[in-house]
């Protein structure tokens, strides 16, 4: 699941994930629950998420093998938050071939920037996640994105790997719209 800061990935990740059975696996979550530990890997993403960046490659990387390896017997694993760099996405390859697992589609959420920027202020409102609490980080994740994560979609489409799905209306048409790209290919 691909797409900018407030697109919907995670709430569409689950989504998609229960009603196809497959694995939702957050990136963002993940991390939060290991700041949460006050893990050695919480504590050095705790100091990124507070200037609005994204964590290391490496750190990724170990967690993500971590969670493939543990879900490799699902019938799918849905990605959410990873890959963000186009490093993060031949990583990604090299993992799969790794441990026999094919990348085998990219559903990219796209969403006006004026809506993402209206959707990170609401969700302020409600979150609890120190990431959303600040106005100033929200326009800057989303900044982060457009500069280092967008090129990711590009580098993928090479592959003939990227649906790419409009993320607005409700959440059921934007759900509709995800299974109906996911059973065309």
């Amino acid at each position: 699941m691909f797409g900018p800061p407030y697109s919907g990935k995670g709430t569409q990740g689950e989504r998609i994930a229960s009603q196809l059975n497959f694995t939702h696996v957050s990136t963002g979550e993940i991390l939060r629950y290991e700041k949460q530990k006050n893990s050695p890997i919480g504590n050095i993403a705790q100091d990124y998420t507070k200037k609005g960046l994204l964590a290391p490659d490496d750190l990724l990387e170990t967690l993500v093998e971590r969670e493939l390896v543990n879900n490799i017997s699902k019938a799918g694993i849905i990605l959410d938050g990873y890959p963000r760099t186009i490093a993060q996405a031949e990583t990604l390859f090299k993992l799969a071939d790794k441990h026999g697992i094919q990348v085998a589609q990219v559903v990219f959420l796209e969403v006006e920037k004026g809506e993402l920027v209206k959707r990170g202020i609401e969700r302020s409102k409600i979150s609890n996640r120190e990431d959303d609490q600040n106005p100033d980080i929200i326009k800057k994740r989303i900044d982060v994105y457009e500069l280092e994560t967008k090129p990711v979609a590009d580098f993928y489409s090479k592959y003939g790997l990227v649906t790419k799905i409009l993320g607005e209306g409700t959440f059921d048409e934007i759900t509709t719209r995800i299974i109906n790209g996911i059973k065309r290919n």
